[in-house]
């Protein structure tokens, strides 16, 4: 299975783990986290979409860096998103949260999941894991394109 498979897999286990815990802190809060893994999320993106994917694996979380060499990483998006083109639109369409999720280190999560609209294919969808570090940065996780 390749390691895009994977991602895409695990991700989809994210999901399924963050939803029962969506709603379960104060609103405040949640606003903040949202606010600022929202911000963490578009800048890494920003990163992905000006072809600096050495860059945007620099930027992502440790888990994510022990997932997959910075080299393979740089191969595969090259791979990934050239053919689709530039971005021409990107909307948010899904937000989850989740705190202590089983079966994966303690820690808050952030899920967004994103209608793309890509020079070379209109109805793309991005989904884009982050995870709240100790010191407090949202860090991208996992990234997939659909």
């Amino acid at each position: 299975m390749r390691w895009t498979s994977k991602l895409i897999n695990f991700f989809c286990f994210i999901m399924f783990l963050l939803q029962p815990a969506l709603w379960s802190m104060d609103d405040a809060t949640l606003d903040k986290n949202i606010k600022d893994s929202q911000i963490a999320a578009e800048q890494w993106l920003k990163l992905v979409d000006a072809n600096q994917y050495g860059e945007s694996w620099d930027a992502g979380a440790l888990s994510f860096k022990l997932t997959i060499p910075r080299d393979e990483w740089i191969v595969a998006e090259q791979k990934l998103r050239q053919p689709l083109g530039a971005v021409k639109s990107r909307q948010i369409f899904d937000v989850r949260w989740a705190e202590n999720p089983q079966n994966l280190p303690q820690g808050e999560y952030m899920v967004f999941a994103y209608n793309t609209a890509f020079q070379n294919r209109e109805n793309g969808r991005e989904l884009v894991t982050l995870v709240q570090g100790d010191d407090g940065a949202w860090r991208v996780l996992t990234y997939a394109i659909q």
